[in-house]
């Protein structure tokens, strides 16, 4: 003859089931919560990764335009106060490395060693400007050493532009794959 269950039994199995079940509802509870604190924390990086992205294309534009400025241009008071600031540059660069990816953080940190030679390129062009300076002696000193500063802004201008335009480029990019993560 078969076993009989009994109503205890029954009831028993049926609690077994029920929690069971009612474990299984927490843990699916908790992992669909834990999934969407992940995403809003994701959203909120690319927020401020888009942020600082922005941020970044525009300073790169306005860098990419400074460096086409001739030195005589950049004496007239509309031009001064648009010379590159070092504070500025820093400021972005923190937020750069906070919050942008390690291929743009480290294009970030090649364009101070363009803009420092273009800067010196202007300063000698300023020296020649000013009254008093042996023009002759300076030129000749150039030539010894580093350039006339005539070939070495047009030079490094065009190290800034394109520095700028790699930059604006890699940016960009990576605007276009966050949005389609996004």
């Amino acid at each position: 003859m078969g076993a009989v269950v009994t109503t205890g039994e029954t009831a028993i199995g049926a609690l077994v089931v029920a929690a069971a079940a009612i474990a299984q509802a927490v843990w699916t509870t908790l992992r669909t919560g834990k999934a969407a604190q992940q995403a809003t924390l994701e959203h909120r990086l690319w927020q401020r990764r888009a942020d600082t992205y922005v941020d970044l294309l525009a300073w790169a534009i306005r860098q990419r335009e400074l460096a086409k400025i001739r030195p005589e241009e950049r004496t007239t008071p509309e031009r001064q106060e648009r010379v590159p600031d070092p504070e500025e540059l820093i400021l972005l660069e923190a937020r750069v490395s906070a919050f942008a990816s390690k291929a743009v953080d480290v294009k970030v940190d090649e364009i101070s060693r363009p803009w420092n030679l273009l800067r010196v390129a202007w300063g000698d062009l300023e020296i020649l400007a000013q009254p008093g300076t042996d023009v002759a002696a300076m030129r000749q000193s150039f030539d010894l050493g580093i350039g006339q500063p005539e070939a070495r802004m047009v030079e490094y201008a065009s190290g800034v532009e394109a520095w700028c335009t790699e930059l604006i480029s890699l940016v960009r990019g990576e605007m276009a794959r966050g949005a389609a993560v996004g």
